[in-house]
């Protein structure tokens, strides 16, 4: 039985990606959900500071998604929702850690909250 996995991807110089993979609910049931976390971070002498990141919640089947994404400076949340799949999917976002993402997609996963883009500012 596999609930998920951890990955780290050796990159050549001072950059190092680990990922995080997890099937919901686990446990053998058939999944619902997979959740990929993933972060860059880059060495600096003796410290590593984060580079960009890649957290999202993605429903089985599809086509709901929900993810909280930095790179190239700029934070941003991409949201596909099931009802509406043909909508825009990129929209502003700001900065969030890795526990506080898992929290967001739990309270989709557990049906608190409904996976809806409509409270989102597009991208523009």
């Amino acid at each position: 039985m596999r609930l998920g996995q951890v990955d780290l991807a050796r990159q050549r110089g001072n950059a190092q990606s680990i990922v995080l993979t997890v099937s919901h609910p686990g446990w053998g049931a058939p999944a619902s959900a997979s959740l990929r976390f993933v972060e860059t971070w880059i060495r600096d002498d003796d410290r590593w500071d984060l580079a960009r990141y890649a957290y999202d919640l993605l429903l089985v089947p599809g086509p709901g998604r929900f993810g909280f994404h930095w790179h190239d400076g700029v934070h941003h949340t991409h949201c596909v929702d099931p009802r509406h799949p043909d909508r825009d999917h990129h929209f502003r976002g700001d900065p969030i850690d890795l526990f506080n993402a898992a929290e967001r997609f739990g309270v989709i996963l557990n049906g608190t909250e409904p996976l809806t883009c409509g409270s989102l500012r597009r991208v523009r």
